[in-house]
C-alpha cells in the first residue's frame, strides 16, 4: 500500500525523491495544485522555452503503463513537452508553498521545472483572464473566520 500523495502531506516529501509507483498519483495532485502556476524550465532541448521568461502550466500527467512510460508537460500556447523513460522524479517545496520544483532525471538527462505562485499585484486582469485565485490555497482557508465570530 503506498501513501495517497494530497496538500496536506506534501510538506513532508519537499525534497523528497517520489517513489516511481506513486509517480502517476504525484503528478495528478501535482497539477491540480501548481495550475496556472508560473514555470521555468531548465534542461537540454529546452533551450527556446527557457529563452521566454515566463510560462503558465496547465497540466502534468504521466502515462508510466509501460517500464520505459513517459512523464509530459501541458504550458499555456506551448505544444507538449514529453520527458521520455523518466528514472527519477523529485520535488520540493519553500517553506511558504509559494516556490515548488520538479525534477525529472530520464536515461539520457535532468529536467527541472521551477514554479512560482504568480505575483497577481502586478497584472489583475491576466490573473482573471486565466482564472487564478487570489492567493494559494491556505489550510486556514476552511476556518472560522473574523466576520464569522460576529455571528457568534
Amino acid at each position: 500500500m503506498h501513501a495517497t500523495l494530497t496538500v496536506d502531506n506534501i510538506e513532508s516529501i519537499a525534497g523528497a525523491e517520489i517513489p516511481r509507483e506513486d509517480w502517476d498519483d504525484f503528478l495528478e495532485e501535482f497539477s491540480l495544485d501548481h495550475e496556472g502556476w508560473i514555470v521555468e524550465l531548465d534542461g537540454p532541448g529546452l533551450e527556446d522555452l527557457s529563452s521566454k521568461t515566463e510560462h503558465v502550466l496547465e497540466m502534468i500527467e504521466g502515462d508510466f503503463d509501460d517500464d520505459e512510460g513517459k512523464a509530459i508537460v501541458y504550458l499555456a500556447g506551448q505544444a507538449p513537452i514529453v520527458f521520455e523513460e523518466p528514472v527519477r522524479i523529485s520535488h520540493s517545496a519553500s517553506e511558504d508553498m509559494q516556490d515548488a520544483q520538479v525534477e525529472i532525471e530520464t536515461v539520457t538527462s535532468t529536467f527541472s521545472m521551477r514554479l512560482r505562485f504568480p505575483d497577481l499585484g502586478q497584472d489583475l486582469d491576466t490573473a482573471d483572464e486565466i482564472g487564478l485565485p487570489a492567493s494559494p490555497a491556505s489550510p486556514l482557508d476552511d476556518e472560522v473566520g473574523i466576520s464569522d465570530l460576529d455571528k457568534i
